[in-house]
């Protein structure tokens, strides 16, 4: 299976969502979270953090897997979607399902959460009906998540209070 396949969508995609789903609520849930935000009970931060934590998994686990196949297949335009290119595609379209879920699940969406995951899914959701598309989206998926990790550490510093610290001017710097 080198290339484009209908039928491993629904498979792969399902099996991505229900991976991150076990991310975000049994495994997440039980990583310890920091004391101020265990001090404060408040679930919206608790879940908040939560979130961060699965985001900074699923964004270094892209920058990775982009990256590989980008390498070891380059990027070539209107070419037909190998399939690990689908992988990391599925990959991702899977985590932004998921975390769409968590989201309402535990009301943490907002408007801004609403439009970044519907843009996500619609220019993730190109390589799921088409067998085009697919390395351009894991070129915009890896220039996309290049600067996610900074900005993540930097919600996770200013939810624990620390955003007044040299890290938190550091990360912002290279997030921008």
């Amino acid at each position: 299976m080198d290339t484009f396949d209908f039928t491993s969508a629904p498979v792969l995609v399902s099996a991505f969502t229900i991976g991150y789903l076990i991310l975000l609520f049994p495994v997440a849930s039980a990583i310890p979270i920091p004391s101020l935000l265990n001090r404060s009970k408040k679930k919206r931060e608790r879940a908040e953090w939560v979130d961060s934590e699965v985001a900074m998994i699923h964004s270094i686990a892209s920058i990775v897997l982009s990256a590989y196949v980008l390498l070891t297949v380059g990027l070539k335009y209107g070419q037909v979607t190998p399939f690990p290119v689908l992988v990391v595609v599925y990959h991702s379209f899977g985590y932004t399902l998921a975390d769409t879920i968590y989201g309402f699940i535990t009301g943490i969406i907002t408007k801004s959460y609403i439009i970044h995951h519907l843009g996500g899914l619609m220019s993730l959701g190109v390589p799921l009906f088409s067998p085009y598309g697919g390395l351009e989206c894991i070129g915009a998926l890896f220039w996309g998540e290049m600067t996610n990790p900074c900005n993540l550490a930097r919600t996770m510093l200013k939810a624990i209070e620390m955003h007044h610290t040299k890290a938190f001017s550091i990360l912002s710097y290279v997030f921008v």
